[in-house]
């Protein structure tokens, strides 16, 4: 799963309830003392629910019931049917925990390793390195950004059997069977520590109070500050954005592929918010459990590019150089490098097969990524969050599958330029997993999805 979806699943839950953040060591816990109140786990030959609140249980014949752990279960009554089978009532519901008790071999281990995500996302370089993560059977797969952040000792401390890197940024670790318990503490501790950098901007802004209005879109956030005496501009760069600019009473951070959900955090956030998560740090106050998952999560892997990736072209139009365009963050490459596009057509499409991200509140611009891994950012217009969102017509939803040459975005585009919006649309490589640009031909005439605007190899 790429990093911008744990986030985003994740953040979809905690946006329900700051309090009720996902944390499996709870659900392991319960699991764990419930078969210690049935002697041990290989008591148990198998588990179901008839009802929310019920579990119905197989186990060895005369299997001695500890009451002792189950009374810390919320226990409401628990029947011995026969020999072989007990039923089991809870002022709770329960459900979800039979279907994870199926999926876990040991419950005592799952718990034990539900705090493990933090030290294993170090180890990994934190969140910040990782492009893409998921477990299959005993190993960890993960595409990063910097592999000298990577901390194998630690990972040995946990369990790791050999590492191995492949291309440039691609590395699989045997966890052996220690992997399958690890998944959602990585998860996990991937959406807090973004939640905690998204207060740390904020924190460095002066505090929720310092802000009278932001607006953003997929690839920056722009803030009116009430007093600038109050900004740590030193404190925002050591959080390493992708560029800060600033005017008299203005604050513009740019922050890569996830800025729009840094956006939907601050948007949210207050001052006790901020200093909770900041200053209860070790605690995590704002992440509290009751039972709240962060839900089924896609795996999907995104392999690396070894052979030529070919760009189509998105609209109609002549091709000019990015560092010809009237904005420092794409004429400066600060997003990546690529083209743009002077357009004479009004419908962009997918110039790859691939997958669409965009937000929610934005129109104007969308990524795309290829199954070989590269992300492209395609953005329709100069300063285009200020226009009227009535001008543009989003054709696909976030995460949908498309094909080259599928519609994506619909514009005004007469009624853009008649409000003097610069229409140029750049098209951005903002991952190319090092491969190089090749092909372009600069001041000519292209037509939508027929011909290639560059490849990469």
């Amino acid at each position: 799963m790429s990093l911008y979806n744990i986030i985003s699943n994740g953040l979809d839950v905690l946006e329900t309830n700051k309090k009720d953040f996902y944390d499996n060591s709870h659900e392991y816990s319960f699991l764990r003392d419930f078969t210690k109140g049935l002697g041990s786990q290989t008591n148990i030959l198998a588990l179901k629910s008839d009802k929310p609140n019920t579990i119905i249980v197989s186990c060895k014949k005369d299997t001695k019931i500890d009451d002792y752990y189950l009374k810390r279960l919320k226990l409401v009554s628990i029947e011995r049917h026969d020999k072989e089978s007990l039923y089991i009532e809870f002022n709770m519901d329960v459900s979800h925990l039979v279907e994870q008790s199926n999926q876990l071999p040991n419950f005592d281990k799952a718990y034990k390793l539900s705090k493990s995500g933090g030290d294993i996302l170090k180890a990994l370089g934190g969140w910040r390195n990782l492009y893409s993560f998921y477990i299959l059977d005993e190993n960890i797969f993960v595409s990063i950004e910097d592999v000298t952040l990577l901390h194998e000792g630690i990972l040995q401390g946990y369990g790791a059997k050999d590492t191995i890197i492949f291309d440039h940024n691609r590395i699989r670790i045997n966890m052996g069977e220690v992997a399958q318990y690890i998944t959602k503490p990585i998860e996990t501790a991937i959406v807090k520590d973004f939640f905690r950098t998204a207060c740390q901007y904020m924190n460095a802004l002066g505090g929720r109070s310092n802000i009278g209005r932001m607006i953003g879109d997929i690839t920056h956030i722009s803030f009116s500050i009430n007093n600038m005496d109050l900004v740590n501009e030193e404190e925002l760069r050591d959080l390493n954005p992708v560029n800060i600019t600033s005017d008299e009473r203005h604050y513009t951070l740019y922050l890569g592929q996830c800025t729009d959900l840094f956006a939907k955090i601050l948007n949210n956030l207050n001052d006790e918010d901020i200093q909770k998560t900041l200053i209860d740090h070790d605690d995590d106050s704002l992440f509290d459990n009751q039972n709240i998952g962060i839900g089924v999560l896609e795996r999907v892997y995104t392999k690396e590019c070894k052979e030529a990736c070919s760009i189509y072209a998105p609209i109609t139009g002549t091709i000019v150089r990015l560092s010809s365009v009237n904005d420092e963050v794409f004429s400066k490459h600060v997003l990546g490098s690529g083209v743009a596009i002077q357009p004479t057509g009004d419908t962009l499409y997918a110039p790859f097969d691939g997958e669409i991200s965009l937000s929610k509140s934005m129109k104007h611009a969308l990524y795309m990524k290829s199954p070989c891994g590269i992300t492209v950012l395609l953005h329709v217009g100069l300063n285009t969050i200020h226009s009227n969102s009535e001008y543009f017509d989003v054709l696909v939803n976030n995460q949908q599958i498309v094909k080259k040459g599928d519609p994506l975005l619909k514009f005004e585009l007469k009624k853009l330029q008649d409000t003097d919006v610069d229409t140029v649309i750049p098209v951005v490589i903002s991952k190319s997993n090092n491969l190089t640009m090749k092909g372009v031909k600069y001041n000519e005439q292209v037509t939508a999805s027929e011909e290639i605007l560059f490849t990469l190899s």
